[in-house]
């Protein structure tokens, strides 16, 4: 809409109704400004000029789904629950919804998280105070009744997954930064799968553990691993020592709240490994 009101002549306001700021004003109007009145006129037209191009330049960086975007306020904490206001279901970013997805089971859903409060969801949470998306969703997600049912868990992997979608591409340029540190000259023989794993643990040390390899602590699933099986290829390296059975709704789940807090986080990650 923006980009067609600029393309039109007509829509704008001639120079000399121009705001061009408070100083501007100050200094034209100063009686020891010096400068005649034709020559001001050329001053407004240029200053008017440079702005057309900036709007101009500023509508074409931005992204083609700004639109979806914005429409990510509507799953925010205060506005999924909120009793004056609530945003209807159809207003929800359906762009970001896989094809397949259940309509009808997360309309439910919703509205069904409509009748709860923020102590249901998690007793820390309070009215007024700023509720971290990715928590709140999290929570939702392990919400269970009294069969131990998790009633609101497609409706939280929808939002979830809907929460990874970055505004930028700093992202991207941030995991091709690593790439270009791990795989060097030296290195050019690496395969992919080794690739991705040491990019893997890169971001998740630097911006999912805020930690680095040098203090990183493993877990006993991690040292139950390294035993003599680690080293048959024939093995899947899923079934080596002794792993924690997790199931793959929780799995999915927790690769979503890695995935949203990488994409959060906009510090560039350090030189580990």
């Amino acid at each position: 809409m923006l980009k067609e009101a600029l393309s039109k002549t007509e829509n704008y306001l001639p120079n000399d109704r121009v705001d061009l700021g408070a100083s501007f004003n100050k200094i034209t109007s100063s009686p020891h400004f010096g400068v005649t009145d034709e020559e001001l006129s050329v001053v407004r037209e240029r200053c008017t000029k440079f702005l057309i191009t900036l709007t101009h330049q500023l509508l074409e960086k931005l992204p083609n789904n700004v639109t979806t975007i914005q429409e990510l306020r509507l799953i925010a904490p205060n506005s999924a629950i909120a009793s004056v206001g609530r945003p209807r279901f159809e207003q929800l970013p359906f762009d970001l919804a896989v094809p397949d997805i259940d309509i009808d089971k997360l309309e439910a859903q919703w509205r069904s998280l409509g009748t709860l409060t923020l102590k249901d969801i998690n007793p820390e949470f309070s009215d007024g105070m700023e509720i971290d998306s990715v928590k709140f969703w999290g929570n939702v997600r392990q919400l269970s009744n009294a069969i131990g049912e998790t009633p609101y868990e497609q409706l939280a992997d929808f939002c979830l997954k809907a929460l990874t979608l970055p505004v930028s591409n700093a992202v991207v340029e941030r995991v091709f930064s690593i790439m270009n540190a791990v795989k060097t000259r030296a290195r050019n023989k690496m395969q992919l799968e080794i690739l991705q794993c040491i990019i893997r643990i890169r971001v998740h040390l630097k911006e999912v553990l805020k930690s680095c390899c040098i203090d990183f602590q493993p877990s006993h699933d991690m040292l139950m691993r390294f035993t003599s099986q680690m080293y048959e290829s024939t093995r899947n390296p899923k079934d080596l020592g002794t792993p924690r059975q997790t199931s793959n709704s929780t799995a999915e789940g927790e690769d979503l709240l890695e995935m949203i807090t990488l994409f959060d986080n906009d510090n560039e990650s350090h030189d580990c490994l």
